[in-house]
């Protein structure tokens, strides 16, 4: 069976610039399937909502291509086009509900821990002058966290509960 999250691994690879062979790249393909592991929503049985009678979409985008689909009565469904990347597909038939079962992943929260990782790795670059050039290597490491910072703010916003103790 084809690995589920090779499109996704594709997709993160062009968001951070890495290549996917050669001296420069920096993260394996089960490096890069670390950070996207570390932001997937599993779902089971999510209702889809129906843009036409054909089409039906997702409030997330990034499925893995091992999304299944079934309609209210739990049949398999199978999408005749549409796109796991985009949350939206389109069925060979006008179901009255179709429901995913899968996981989404936030693309753009994933390439900002790889962006860090990266920059840590970095870490102990300097600058340094050799026969009268001046080297600035710590300049990636900044590029690299400013990369960070702009695809965590670019990421699904993460929503938690907090309950105070102190009051009765």
């Amino acid at each position: 069976m084809a690995d589920p999250l090779v499109t996704l691994i594709a997709r993160l690879r062009r968001i951070i610039n890495d290549p996917l062979d050669g001296p420069t790249v920096v993260f394996d393909d089960a490096e890069l399937a670390g950070f996207l592991e570390g932001h997937a929503l599993a779902f089971e049985n999510l209702e889809l909502t129906a843009e036409t009678r054909w089409t039906f979409t997702a409030d997330y985008g990034n499925w893995a291509d091992d999304v299944t689909f079934v309609d209210g009565a739990g049949n398999a469904l199978t999408p005749t086009s549409g796109s796991n990347l985009g949350g939206r597909w389109v069925f060979p038939s006008a179901p009255s509900a179709v429901f995913a079962t899968g996981q989404a992943y936030d693309l753009h929260a994933a390439a900002a821990d790889a962006f860090e990782e990266w920059a840590a790795r970095l870490a102990l670059s300097f600058d340094f002058t050799a026969d009268g050039a001046t080297y600035h290597l710590s300049q990636r490491r900044e590029a690299l966290l400013q990369a960070a910072s702009e695809q965590r703010a670019a990421a699904r916003p993460i929503v938690a509960l907090w309950v105070r103790t102190d009051l009765t």
